[in-house]
């Protein structure tokens, strides 16, 4: 659970009634004996942080409970880890989320890919 001191205050509405909540789950293989944290980004459409958080957890329940090909063990649904407004109406190139890494810590930071590399990954 997080500390409180760690939570930045966000707006407790969405102009347009999306958010953005990321939730985090635990999935281990037993044919492979390895695992892996996953992340995973979801829209939700909602009139309050209160009902978008709600939702947010019955995603990621239900989502673990269903499992994934690639891993033979259900996944352990572990929580929400951040549920954002989402400000701008949805167009091309509007911005959904812009997460703040510390200037100092490069460690942090997202790698940064060029088309030829993109182009490899995709």
């Amino acid at each position: 659970m997080a500390n409180e001191t760690s939570i930045k205050a966000k707006s407790p509405t969405s102009p347009n009634g999306w958010w953005m909540a990321a939730s985090l789950e635990k999935r281990i293989s037993s044919a492979i004996g390895k695992g892996a944290y996953w992340e995973n980004l979801r829209l939700i459409k909602a009139s309050s942080w209160r009902e978008a958080y709600r939702k947010a957890l019955a995603f990621g329940t239900a989502d673990a409970a269903v499992g994934n090909e690639a891993f033979e063990d259900p996944p352990s649904f572990l929580g929400i880890t951040d549920l954002v407004p989402i400000y701008e109406p949805f167009e091309d190139g509007a911005e959904l989320i812009w997460p703040e890494y510390p200037a100092d810590d490069f460690q942090t930071a997202p790698e940064v890919f060029s088309e030829g590399e993109l182009e490899f990954i995709h």
